[in-house]
């Protein structure tokens, strides 16, 4: 493990109440389901990462479809990255979203509520969020939402196990 880049420890310009992504550091199998806005839906398997970053002053994620064990072709593939720091000025967290396979650049605001984690997208011509819900030591769901017609539609849904 690089120890430049990896930390183990959160930042003291952190508050610990005001670390929501710690409870996310470690490994977790996925159950990923892609809705079409036709309705149908293709679902895979995948595996996400969590680590502290930069003298753990940031977290970085990890997100990988197919898993790595994961064994022939897949029709969906990404490979992406998400990094997110904590402004001490303002209390707030921001995230990049990088998808390189897919080409896909993603900045949000994030929103920390006591029972759910809302990602709003700044840079992207549509509405989009991304929620992390459910969340207790070993498990939690995630989903991305789009707008379409002034109707929010899950496009992305997942379950996700510690491992």
């Amino acid at each position: 493990m690089n120890t430049k880049l990896f930390s183990t420890d959160r930042h003291s310009s952190i508050p610990e109440n005001k670390d929501p992504f710690g409870n996310f550091i470690g490994a977790w199998s996925l159950d990923l389901t892609i809705t079409n806005p036709n309705g149908s839906t293709l679902k895979y398997k995948g595996e996400w990462h969590f680590h502290r970053i930069l003298q753990g002053r940031a977290i970085q994620d990890i997100w990988i479809i197919p898993g790595l064990t994961a064994q022939g072709d897949n029709a969906f593939h990404e490979y992406g990255t998400t990094i997110r720091t904590f402004n001490p000025k303002t209390n707030k967290w921001k995230a990049v979203w990088i998808g390189p396979i897919q080409n896909q650049f993603f900045v949000f605001d994030i929103e920390d509520h006591i029972d759910q984690i809302t990602l709003t997208a700044t840079n992207t011509p549509i509405d989009m969020k991304w929620s992390f819900y459910n969340i207790s030591p070993n498990s939690f769901k995630w989903k991305s939402e789009v707008k379409a017609k002034e109707n929010w539609f899950i496009n992305y849904f997942m379950e996700l196990t510690r491992i």
